[in-house]
């Protein structure tokens, strides 16, 4: 995941989940992972400031558009047990230095952590009723990608259900590549489980 785990800063008087880091930490600097509506991208920030319930990171690389003040967001972060999840608004974008200052608004919300999967496990893809052996390479919450055998018929945009231990997610390949005598598949899964 883009996000990495925060250090707790020294204000006792928020909440758990406020503690988002200690921008003044160089050694573990605070890094968090904001969400735009118009991407639906994670883009990593690093966290420079906190200010009760607004906070101030460097500008993520977004190549959607230019957002304005008053874009709403969400701000992801982690501390050593959970995932935290809360709605901002972007109040001002500066240019130099490219700094956005958000200000936090409701309560954060502990997400669930994604189920992650051992690099090499067993895994079957079906596409419509045809079953399909593959090994896992990686996945994540938005999509995974896994290797077939290299005569195997699946082409860009099929329906597909990926089926690991007990997990399974529908989703959409999106990329088909042959490595070697396989072929390497990538599926992004529907936002619904």
């Amino acid at each position: 995941m883009l996000v990495q785990p925060l250090i707790d800063t020294a204000t006792d008087d928020l909440p758990p989940a406020r503690r988002v880091g200690d921008p003044t930490n160089a050694a573990h600097p605070a890094t968090l992972a904001l969400r735009l509506e118009c991407c639906q991208r994670d883009l990593p920030s690093r966290l420079c400031a906190v200010d009760a319930s607004t906070l101030t990171c460097s500008a993520p690389l977004h190549t959607c558009e230019s957002p304005a003040p008053g874009t709403r967001l969400a701000v992801r972060w982690n501390d050593d047990e959970s995932v935290f999840i809360e709605e901002g608004r972007l109040t001002s974008v500066l240019e130099r230095p490219s700094r956005w200052t958000i200000e936090l608004v409701g309560e954060p919300v502990a997400a669930t952590r994604e189920q992650r999967h051992p690099a090499a496990a067993v895994a079957v893809l079906w596409s419509g009723s045809t079953m399909i052996a593959a090994t896992l390479k990686n996945s994540s919450d938005h999509g995974a990608c896994c290797l077939v055998g290299g005569r195997v018929a699946i082409g860009i945009g099929e329906s597909v259900r990926l089926v690991v231990a007990e997990s399974e997610r529908r989703g959409q390949v999106v990329r088909v590549r042959r490595v070697g005598n396989s072929l390497e598949v990538g599926v992004r899964f529907d936002r619904t489980r």
